[in-house]
């Protein structure tokens, strides 16, 4: 029995929840103004979507695939055409910041853990 699709309230509710286990560096808002001004590019179908960015570093370019909200095999189904707007946009890599669990998860899909973001909170020193 194939789901229902989510409707798009639905997924901004899964990005929301997705933003706040990322802590919270980004609100909605902030991924609409991205979105109208096109820092960012969003990649969409009835289960799942993933917000990008495109980075330019002085080692070169990377699609930075920065949240996603959905379910799992919707928002895996977008990476094929966000390979093809990181090749358009001569990126070298595309790389995917994410939760713990995403390690089960993106090494089925091709993708390679090569490193380990760290957060230390400073705001009370």
């Amino acid at each position: 029995m194939k789901s229902k699709a989510l409707t798009p309230d639905q997924k901004i509710e899964r990005i929301k929840k997705a933003l706040h286990y990322a802590g919270d560096y980004h609100t909605w808002e902030d991924v609409v103004d991205g979105l109208e001004d096109r820092r960012f590019q969003i990649f969409d179908n009835s289960d799942g979507c993933i917000i990008t960015e495109i980075i330019q570093l002085p080692g070169g370019r990377y699609l930075n695939a920065w949240i996603a909200g959905g379910r799992l095999p919707g928002i895996m189904k977008n990476v094929p055409e966000m390979e093809k707007i990181a090749r358009k946009n001569d990126c070298k890599q595309m790389l995917a910041f994410g939760r713990i669990g995403w390690d089960r998860v993106l090494p089925k899909y091709g993708w390679k853990k090569i490193g380990v973001v760290y957060a230390k909170d400073v705001s009370n020193a």
